[in-house]
């Protein structure tokens, strides 16, 4: 956990929030919402024929070693997918897919022991959004998936592995706004049910919970669509200059609360487990440039996730953040180059993690530092926005702490590739 969590690089929240307020209208008196016009309509994120999706990361891959006093001792490689859209079939109905791929690998190169786990979800979407006003709209959004997840596990020359059946029941309900006077992404609260169950032929696992949180998202129809490149990267004229800025992939917050409850049935009975759960996140990433072709920024990243055992009272809590400077420069030249980037970070921060068994309370801590660097390509699909591929690499190391005392250090490096969509703001 502690290495994926030095591969997010997204936007502040706060600042986010504040370019939502600088469109069109700032100085006006507030008025009433009133009905939409016909005119008005026309332009709304849930015209039909619009698509919608949010701006985050859609892929994200690693492939890193971990060393303990120069020996290598393993190597993990990553790959996680979160793509999807929903298309307006006709002004305020929409249907969507939404896919989410994670693959772990982990190999104990001195062993040579081997573990695996596959997971895959698939929802079927579909949403009802109406415009209130132009700079006000509410949607409510009911998805359904199923999915499998797959774990393999090879000690020598024994191999064991099993599979769990997914199912996975959203209803959520939003309040898009435009981030900028007209454009065409909004910044969206939330409020969503979540259900999920895991089986297998002896095991049932349960969680249903409360989720409210804050997303990036952008309504754009094939008019609104152009190729940078074949347009004369008209898209992305000016966009680096003096004064302008940009949020790297995604702004999300969240937090969540609700109920687990695990069944495992067994040769001449059963038994039952519940549990309470807690969790907050907060993540992002923004950049200024401070000269043509320059910027710089900062990245943030931060969670917490709390367990209550409520048959036996154990519990578990578990904080991490993680914080640092970014900065990036441009290729200063007058053609579709200019797009290639260079971009460099150093992140620090540390996790904490609490369990308790009855009287007996153990901690660990983890002081955590990363750096790396990467090229980045910005192709404009759109006024503003652009699909981001990363290519880099990283270096780090953390430090293990239990009860105040140093226990010993670990240090890891690898390759990195993300894709996601970036957001431009003008100066």
């Amino acid at each position: 956990m502690k290495k994926s969590l030095l591969l997010s690089v997204m936007c502040f929240t706060v600042t986010v929030a504040s370019h939502a307020q600088k469109g069109k209208g700032l100085n006006e008196t507030p008025t009433n919402v009133t009905a939409v016009s016909a005119k008005e309509l026309e332009g709304s994120p849930s015209s039909k024929n619009n698509w919608q999706f949010q701006l985050r990361q859609n892929v994200g891959y690693s492939n890193l070693s971990s060393y303990f006093d120069g020996l290598k001792t393993s190597r993990e490689r990553n790959l996680s997918i979160n793509a999807g859209a929903n298309y307006f079939v006709v002004d305020g109905i929409a249907v969507g897919l939404e896919l989410d791929i994670d693959l772990l690998k982990d190999v104990n190169v001195i062993s040579k022991d081997e573990s695996s786990i596959t997971n895959w979800m698939t929802y079927l979407n579909v949403r009802a959004q109406k415009q209130l006003s132009a700079g006000f709209n509410i949607y409510g959004q009911a998805s359904v998936g199923i999915g499998k997840a797959t774990y393999k596990q090879t000690n020598g020359s024994i191999t064991s592995s099993s599979s769990d059946d997914l199912l996975g029941i959203k209803v959520e309900a939003g309040a898009p706004m435009p981030l900028y006077g007209n454009s065409n992404s909004f910044i969206t609260p939330f409020i969503a049910y979540k259900y999920s169950r895991t089986k297998d032929e002896d095991f049932t696992a349960t969680d249903n919970g409360i989720q409210i949180g804050l997303v990036l998202e952008s309504y754009m129809g094939c008019r609104d669509m152009s190729c940078d490149m074949k347009n004369g990267f008209r898209n992305s004229k000016n966009m680096y200059q003096q004064g302008n800025s940009f949020i790297d992939f995604t702004s999300a917050g969240s937090a969540e609360f609700g109920s687990s409850t695990s069944k495992y049935s067994y040769m001449g009975g059963s038994s039952e487990s519940k549990s309470s759960y807690t969790s907050t996140s907060l993540s992002g990433a923004y950049r200024y440039y401070v000269a043509d072709n320059i910027s710089i920024g900062a990245a943030l990243n931060f969670s917490s996730a709390s367990t209550k055992n409520k048959t036996s009272d154990n519990k578990y809590s578990y904080t991490s953040y993680l914080v640092g400077p970014v900065a990036g420069i441009n290729l200063p030249v007058s053609n579709g180059w200019n797009n290639l980037s260079l971009e460099a970070y150093y992140n620090f921060g540390s996790a904490r993690s609490t369990s308790t068994n009855g009287s007996n309370s153990s901690t660990d801590k983890q002081n955590i530092s990363s750096y790396g660097f990467n090229f980045c390509y910005n192709d404009f699909f759109g006024k503003r926005i652009a699909i981001t591929p990363k290519l880099g690499y990283q270096w780090g190391n953390v430090t293990y702490k239990e009860d105040g005392e140093d226990d010993y250090k670990e240090n890891w490096n690898g390759l990195y590739f993300g894709l996601g969509i970036r957001k431009f703001f003008p100066n």
